[in-house]
């Protein structure tokens, strides 16, 4: 359950714009949805995995935290900020083609070579249990 954004090198470097070239290293950035008040969360984290075929690309994430809510002291609440986990890993090296990315129910494609203006992402609605996220 939440976001994968694919980029053509470490997401939080700029420019914004993608360049996908043979022989790139994709990293994946999973982000976490729901999410969360930070003042009734301990613990959250989040992982991804990349599973490479040919060319199919399995993104897989998961991501666990503990709820605090029912711990909160009379007239204490959650604040209604929004904290997301976030978890990025990498694609072996990618030669020239044409290759679907899955998450979840969903995929895009990738072409190698290409050059986008954004990183394609996906959502994915996955399942969500209390306290945890797939």
């Amino acid at each position: 359950m939440g976001r994968v954004c694919v980029y053509a090198k470490d997401p939080m470097m700029l420019p914004i714009e993608q360049s996908f070239t043979d022989g790139v290293i994709v990293h994946i950035a999973y982000e976490t949805s729901p999410c969360v008040s930070p003042d009734c969360t301990l613990d959250m984290t989040a992982q991804c995995q990349v599973f490479a075929t040919g060319m199919t690309i399995d993104v897989r994430a998961t991501a666990s935290w503990t709820d605090t809510t029912n711990q909160l002291t009379a007239g204490s609440y959650c604040n209604l900020a929004c904290w997301k986990e976030r978890a990025v890993c990498t694609t072996p090296a990618l030669a020239t083609g044409s290759f679907t990315i899955h998450f979840g129910e969903s995929s895009i494609p990738l072409d190698v070579p290409s050059q986008l203006s954004e990183p394609p992402c996906i959502e994915s609605l996955g399942q969500f249990r209390l306290g945890t996220a797939e």
